[in-house]
């Protein structure tokens, strides 16, 4: 499985929903929630924090599991069962 595919999945809970809603009722309302303008920046803010950390995660991620995926694969390989070691 792709490992973009995982990461934004998991970017969708982590918006800020309640941040982002009383950003946007402030912009039409502005009599019910006021600061409107400074929710909605914050909720976009939090929103491409999460997403760049998710893209730097994988971005270190992936050269780090293949170096060591390059120093398993270069130990010794031991067999299994015990009589196939003599």
């Amino acid at each position: 499985m792709p490992s973009l595919a995982i990461v934004n999945a998991s970017i969708v809970p982590l918006v800020p929903g309640l941040i982002l809603y009383n950003g946007l009722m402030g912009l039409i309302a502005p009599e019910n929630a006021p600061g409107g303008d400074d929710l909605l920046l914050r909720a976009i803010l939090i929103s491409v924090a999460i997403a760049a950390g998710a893209s730097f995660g994988v971005l270190v991620g992936r050269p780090t599991r293949r170096s060591f995926v390059l120093i398993r694969n270069s130990l010794p390989q031991w067999p299994l069962r015990s009589e196939d070691r003599e």
